[in-house]
């Protein structure tokens, strides 16, 4: 299945009904639980994309998301990561008590970074 995680989350809807149905009565078995995972769902293997290092490709990348006609938001989104030399991980955890203001900078934990010290927080400047 080309879909790992969406396969497992059905398996396990699935189960739950068949559950249900012996919890009221209706099974006597549940069928799903002689189901052997690993014989019909594939290992997720995550890509990884390297780095962008070329010039070429860079402005190739920016001038795309510049002439974007899609959602503005999206745009925007695409154009705020450009500004920050941060994972995907910690972009999404992201949140505005990280942003101060007063001194335009942003303060992630380094907890919420792939880093191996993770104790202090890292400050990026805003402008």
């Amino acid at each position: 299945m080309s879909h790992p995680e969406t396969a497992k989350r059905v398996l396990g809807y699935m189960n739950n009904i068949w559950l249900y149905t012996i919890s009221k009565g209706y099974c006597k078995n549940n069928i799903v639980s002689n189901i052997y995972r690993k014989s019909i769902i594939s290992k997720h293997t995550p890509t990884h994309y390297a780095k962008i290092t070329d010039t070429v490709i860079l402005k190739e990348l920016i001038d795309a998301i510049n002439d974007y006609s899609g959602n503005i938001s999206i745009r925007n989104a695409l154009r705020f990561i450009l500004l920050l030399p941060l994972r995907v991980g910690t972009l999404i955890k992201l949140k505005w008590e990280y942003v101060d203001f007063k001194s335009n900078t942003l303060r992630v934990s380094r907890k919420l970074m792939k880093v191996k010290d993770k104790k202090n927080a890292r400050g990026l400047g805003l402008c």
